[in-house]
């Protein structure tokens, strides 16, 4: 199975989550909301409406989003072993990544993600929108 997501950490980074902020070695990712609408579906559930935000990460910006009205998420604090990573998706409440099965073995990194190749929603269908566009804008 091959999953996108992004390297919030490398080995011996210690990683926090709290109260929907990531904390890296003790400092919290900046991030500011993004005034546009937000709405998804999660599984089979009605659209739900999100939050989306503008965080940073050393020299990287991106845009992830949370569910509106979700409970904070909260986490042990993890140590990135050595030869590991540790990966998370921009959908912050609906994405399996390292918060669940763990730091990733640098071995399994395939690359850097540069466009978007396919984009579906369920209940919408293909985004035509999305297709090819670049991811770091």
């Amino acid at each position: 199975e091959t999953l996108v997501k992004r390297v919030v950490a490398v080995a011996g980074d210690r990683v926090l989550i709290h109260d929907n902020t990531v904390w890296v070695n003790g400092a919290a990712l900046p991030r500011h909301p993004v005034a546009e609408a937000c709405e998804v579906q999660i599984g089979s559930r009605d659209r739900v409406p999100c939050r989306r935000y503008r965080e940073r990460n050393e020299e990287q910006s991106y845009r992830v989003q949370q569910i509106a009205g979700q409970r904070p998420s909260s986490s042990q604090e993890v140590s990135v072993p050595p030869g590991h990573f540790f990966a998370m998706g921009d959908n912050r409440d609906d994405s399996g990544d390292s918060r669940f099965f763990g730091p990733v073995p640098y071995a399994r990194l395939r690359g850097r993600a540069l466009l978007i190749h396919w984009s579906w929603e369920s209940g919408e269908g293909l985004r035509a929108s999305r297709l090819g566009r670049l991811i770091h804008q």
